[in-house]
């Protein structure tokens, strides 16, 4: 265990070091295997993991490792002004070491290779042309990987400080989201914010469905749902659902059964799949939320299966798999690491933390976006093609 802090302060300090992503990933890959191994091993069935590439169940359309994590961070209402909001966007601004360049850089090295052979047209041109091409093709791949490698990272800061925040985070690669939108279009609505609102000022996130919207503004399923719809209809505008069920319900064992529910009601009437790969869905015990307390990472692992299972039932075995899942609920640098050794949590959404000045800082990007590049280096090297079951349908009731 004293080895583990160590490796945890040692990883910490080197993604602002210059260290390279794997070979920060080396500290940390022997502790996730183990950690999924005893996941394994101490669980009643032997296929515990619904992206488990040893389990009989779902494979082959697609493994974990190409689920990019995404790490995002609900500002609910705070800070209390303008200038306070803009001098934490500056810090996060200027301490995120992740995204910046990362796309140019890949498209950069594949364009090397995109270069025409002028010529006769005889063999030894068609080889270097082949060459040329086998190479780039060899480079957007590299890229493509990198860029699984680094965390999409979002931030929700409240209505007034949207347009601040999409100035002082430009070219960071960081988006931009708004904690709700409303229900209609237009129109003598007073008070309301439409979801083409939101995108026409640069914004590519909407938080939809939190639980502090569900109790103390009584939004209900049918309500997120055709918000989600409104903010499907505009291009480019992507969704972070929330769905999680209260501590009575986990007491009497009802997880399943509530996560089910909302998912099925938020997602009534959504069928293009080009609009299922914007939607990520925050799977947030209310238990959890603010209070301190936490779900283990085991108890977050079998919530996201539950939800990945509903998935199947409504899209089939694909979705299902590509669907990315945080977890959120008192989340911070000291418990972050644990919560993403879980095969099936794809990132997480951050509460109360990260408005603090600790979360844009080095140390809270270090522990954040470093833990997010180490577990998905892990499971991209461990995930292997596997066949789909007679009855893909993993049910672990």
């Amino acid at each position: 265990m004293f080895i583990l802090k160590i490796a945890n302060v040692i990883l910490a300090t080197s993604a602002f070091m210059g260290v390279s992503k794997l070979r920060r990933s080396a500290f940390t890959s022997t502790r996730r295997v183990v950690r999924r191994s005893l996941l394994l091993a101490t669980s009643e069935e032997s296929s515990v993991c619904y992206d488990d590439p040893s389990s009989s169940g779902f494979g082959s359309s697609g493994d974990n490792g190409n689920r990019r994590m995404v790490i995002a961070g609900n500002w609910k209402l705070n800070p209390t002004s303008l200038s306070e909001a803009s001098n934490l966007l500056k810090q996060l601004s200027t301490n995120f070491v992740n995204h910046r360049g990362s796309h140019s850089e890949g498209e950069d090295a594949s364009m090397e290779y995109s270069v025409s052979i002028d010529g006769e047209d005889d063999d030894d041109d068609h080889e270097m042309s082949a060459a040329i091409a086998m190479r780039g093709e060899r480079v957007r791949e590299q890229a493509r990987q990198e860029r699984l490698l680094q965390p999409e990272v979002v931030v929700f800061p409240p209505f007034p400080f949207l347009s601040e925040a999409i100035r002082e985070l430009e070219g960071t690669g960081i988006k931009v989201g708004a904690q709700n939108v409303g229900l209609q279009t237009k129109g003598a609505y007073t008070g309301e914010v439409s979801a083409s609102m939101i995108r026409s000022i640069g914004c590519e996130y909407v938080m939809l469905g939190h639980s502090e919207r569900r109790t103390v503004y009584e939004e209900t399923d049918s309500e997120i749902n055709k918000k989600l719809k409104l903010c499907l209809e505009e291009q480019g505008l992507n969704v972070i659902l929330c769905i999680g069920e209260t501590e009575d319900e986990y007491e009497n064992n009802l997880l399943k059964s509530v996560v089910d529910v909302q998912i099925k009601k938020a997602f009534m009437g959504i069928t293009n799949p080009k609009d299922l790969d914007r939607i990520v869905v925050a799977y947030e015990p209310v238990w959890a939320i603010g209070t301190g307390r936490v779900a283990t990472p085991e108890q977050a692992q079998t919530a996201h299966m539950a939800i990945r299972n509903t998935l199947f039932d409504l899209f089939g075995t694909e979705v299902a798999r590509k669907v990315r899942i945080q977890y959120g609920g008192s989340v911070n640098p000291g418990n972050v690491d644990d919560l993403l050794s879980m095969p099936d949590v794809d990132g997480a959404l951050v509460g109360v933390a990260s408005h603090r000045r600790l979360f844009h800082s080095h140390r809270g990007w270090g522990n954040y976006c470093s833990s997010c590049v180490t577990e998905r280096t892990t499971r991209t090297k461990t995930a292997t093609a596997s066949q789909l079951s007679a009855s893909p349908r993993i049910d672990r009731t």
